[in-house]
């Protein structure tokens, strides 16, 4: 059985998706397998470079959700511990076995992500708190938005953590039901950060295991995102505090 099995979902991003492949194979990523959904019409050509790993790529006929994509790739993996990546990720170096580790240590814990930082080196906000009306108003009057939780502490247990990067046993995406797909964009994270809480697990953060993230802030600019992201806010608030 391959140990690690890495689910990318591109967009129309192959540029993005050769860098982070390139990395796998720079960082010296060993007993891996990327299963890479192709979720738009792309030209994607494997023969532009050898990798020492398999590469898996599944190609939808209509574009799906982030959740039913990752579910979808999960069908295919074969490893004992499952990875989601956002294809705008960059590797510092290899993050894959201490972040298993750190699933090991802890039988409550059920998923795990590394401190992910911008181009310049800021910690991002992946460590997260879940959303209420009240916190939902105060992002939206704030300028700046300050980190939920320590970002200097080894490992931190928050609420939920940011899809960007998610590593699970295979055993607890299983039990978990993998990611909900009551949502088509945002939000599966936080509703699966609910689901492991309610279920007596634990997310953590391992902030010594670092990745790189370009971010891509489309919901900032096209009107689809914005709306995907407003249905999935209600569709959240609807499920869980309103029920």
């Amino acid at each position: 059985m391959t140990q690690y099995s890495l689910s990318i979902v591109s967009h129309g991003q192959a540029a993005l998706v050769k860098k982070l492949v390139q990395d796998f194979k720079q960082q010296n990523c060993q007993d891996i397998e990327v299963i890479l959904t192709l979720n738009l019409p792309e030209v994607w050509e494997e023969q532009d470079f050898e990798l020492p790993f398999p590469l898996k790529t599944i190609t939808n006929e209509q574009p799906k959700g982030f959740a039913a994509n990752h579910n979808q790739a999960f069908q295919q993996a074969t490893g004992a511990y499952f990875a989601i990546l956002n294809p705008d990720l960059r590797l510092l170096d290899n993050p894959f076995p201490a972040l298993a580790q750190t699933l090991l240590e802890d039988e409550k814990l059920a998923v795990v992500a590394p401190q992910v930082v911008n181009n310049q080196g800021k910690v991002e906000d992946n460590a997260r708190q879940f959303l209420t009306l009240r916190r939902l108003g105060q992002r939206l009057f704030r300028k700046s938005r300050p980190l939920a939780y320590s970002s200097t502490a080894p490992i931190i247990y928050p609420e939920w953590a940011g899809g960007m990067f998610l590593l699970f046993s295979r055993a607890h995406y299983q039990k978990l039901g993998g990611l909900s797909e009551a949502y088509y964009l945002y939000c599966e994270d936080m509703d699966l950060g609910l689901r492991v809480q309610r279920a007596g697990l634990k997310v953590a953060v391992n902030n010594q295991v670092k990745v790189i993230h370009e971010a891509q802030r489309a919901s900032h600019r096209k009107l689809k995102y914005m709306y995907w992201h407003l249905t999935s806010l209600l569709i959240f608030f609807k499920r869980w505090y309103f029920a």
